[in-house]
């Protein structure tokens, strides 16, 4: 059974890195009308609705007041809701979306790094070698282009550093709390705090047009 369970986890993780394969390109384009503060924003506020819609059919809004799982679900907020996507959205202003697919890749090696070393949970030995690929395949796709290394390849590469803490305290959350509860949370605080940064440095979170120019 819970080999079963591993796999299903391991179907949705392969469907989102397919998914997640097309993020840097959608984003890039949306740059042409939209500040990467307004765009992380709205996409956290619109994703909150989502989860807040999830919760109602599902009937699990106690969770949200679930004062133990709050400083896991405020720490997961912080590492993948805020920084992690600061860091990538605006590296994607200075390199390119292959780039940032390319180097996304390390936070597989990242994530390995984190819960096999520190926290000494036991991988098998195909997950640790296919990390390591990971983190080899993608040095390999870029080395031709090390001398002209961008410094939005530095901040992706930063960002896949961060996001296995943000997936640490996640997971310590989901144990006490539903998915989509931790997600709601998440989705929303990080999109409030963006939008408010978005203000204060000048953009307009508000001024959204009906279309983006591709």
């Amino acid at each position: 059974m819970i080999q079963r369970r591993e796999r299903i986890g391991e179907f949705y993780i392969l469907v989102a890195g397919i998914l997640w394969g097309l993020f840097p390109v959608i984003t890039i384009l949306s740059y042409n009308t939209l500040s990467p503060l307004v765009v992380l924003g709205w996409s956290q506020i619109l994703a909150a609705v989502l989860f807040g819609i999830v919760l109602t059919v599902r009937k699990t809004w106690s969770d949200i007041v679930n004062f133990r799982a709050l400083k896991d679900m405020l720490f997961a907020t912080l590492f993948t809701g805020i920084l992690f996507y600061l860091l990538f959205f605006f590296g994607l202003m200075y390199t390119t979306a292959g780039n940032a697919g390319i180097i996304a890749l390390a936070e597989i090696f990242f994530s390995f790094c984190l819960f096999n070393l520190l926290q000494k949970e036991s991988f098998p030995l195909a997950h640790i070698w296919g990390s390591i690929a990971m983190l080899v395949g993608a040095l390999i796709v870029l080395s031709p282009n090390m001398s002209s290394f961008r410094g939005g390849d530095i901040l992706i590469l930063l960002a896949t550093m961060v996001a296995p803490f943000g997936n640490f305290f996640q997971r310590r959350a989901r144990a006490l709390v539903s998915t989509e509860s931790v997600l709601f949370v998440r989705s929303l605080v990080a999109g409030c705090v963006v939008l408010l940064v978005a203000y204060f440095i000048g953009a307009k979170p508000l001024n959204i047009p009906f279309s983006v120019s591709i």
